[in-house]
């Protein structure tokens, strides 16, 4: 799958920031699955803005931990693509939702100089109540490591 983010922040103190960005995600797949009725892959594919803060735990040293968390609002689509043995017709079938989740993330940063800085870290993204109207509403959660740069001024 593919994913890209886009953040804005401003500092509050030297440790503290608040930010707000957006997150998406390009058809992340399952492995395909199968039972003794058929097969299937599910897709999920999502578009998020997000708002929240970060923490930087050393600010101001070349080389900082920090964490980030916040609430996140999620415009999601879900495909499940069906096999069957030959028996019937394969087919597919997708629906799209809106809904609010929350993330969470922990990484370092190397900065480079006074406005660029790289950085890795480890997110956690809850995606609630997908398809809260349905008889069955569910949670997507996804785990999930960026690499990238930031740019200050």
């Amino acid at each position: 799958s593919l994913a890209l983010e886009g953040i804005a922040g401003l500092k509050l103190n030297q440790s503290f920031a608040v930010e707000a960005g957006f997150y998406g995600l390009y058809e992340s797949q399952t492995d395909k699955e199968c039972d003794n009725t058929g097969c299937y892959r599910l897709s999920v594919s999502s578009f998020e803005a997000f708002f929240g803060g970060r923490y930087d735990v050393l600010p101001g040293k070349r080389f900082s931990p920090y964490a980030r968390a916040g609430l996140l609002f999620y415009s999601l689509e879900v495909e499940l693509e069906e096999e069957f043995y030959g028996i019937k017709p394969e087919g597919s079938d997708s629906a799209d939702d809106t809904g609010m989740g929350l993330y969470i993330s922990a990484g370092t940063s190397l900065r480079i100089n006074d406005m660029f800085a790289l950085f890795a870290e480890i997110q956690y993204r809850s995606r609630k109540d997908v398809f809260e109207n349905s008889s069955a509403p569910f949670d997507v959660n996804s785990l999930g490591v960026g690499a990238g740069f930031r740019w200050s001024f």
